[in-house]
């Protein structure tokens, strides 16, 4: 129960940061009505691999024991990212540190990183082994279109798309779904043999 509702609050959380991250990038304070702007979360392009070293860094000199355990993004691709092969979007890294018993969060949208304090964790997380897992951010949004998705997509226009990485009971899970007016719709992938998990 703790852990649904420990998820929950880190989906909502990572969603309000990356909210504010765009927000601000896009300058909130223009003459534009906000509500005439669809967010799309589409950031610029810093390879997986580099964004994870990036919030390594930052979580390490927050507490040196700092382990990742969660690795999330949420966008809204319309036709023209369906075709795209690495995802342009910005990652969000969450830490946990054992000594501190918390959970901290680092955005990075290419050069730029964006750090949420930290907050007390009810229960200590599984460390995720690493990140880029073997089967890599690429190779799951293939899986993910070709197991369905890009059609999902297609027939609702404009959904919220959340992409995350953690341990589950399998092991090390991508898990890719598609919220909006049609509810929701999840594909769940492992993130070592990308084997599509029922």
């Amino acid at each position: 129960m703790k852990e649904h509702w420990l998820t929950g609050s880190l989906v909502i959380l990572v969603m309000l940061l990356t909210l504010g991250v765009v927000g601000w990038l896009t300058g909130s304070g223009s003459a534009t009505p906000a509500r005439a702007v669809q967010w799309s979360g589409v950031a610029a392009p810093l390879p997986p691999e580099h964004a994870a070293q990036k919030a390594r860094e930052r979580a390490t000199a927050w507490r040196p024991d700092a382990v990742l355990v969660r690795v999330e993004a949420s966008w809204r691709p319309d036709e023209r990212w369906l075709e795209v092969r690495s995802l342009p979007v910005t990652w969000s890294f969450t830490y946990y540190s054992p000594s501190e018993g918390a959970l901290a969060t680092v955005a990075v949208n290419a050069e730029k990183l964006f750090w949420m304090p930290p907050m007390e964790a009810l229960q200590p997380p599984r460390a995720l082994p690493a990140f880029p897992p073997p089967y890599s951010t690429d190779q799951m949004w293939l899986t993910f279109l070709g197991a369905g998705g890009g059609e999902v997509i297609r027939q609702h226009p404009g959904s919220l798309v959340h992409i995350s990485l953690r341990m589950e009971e399998e092991g090390p899970v991508w898990r890719v779904s598609v919220v909006g007016e049609g509810g929701l719709w999840t594909v769940r992938i492992h993130a070592e043999t990308g084997t599509v998990i029922p």
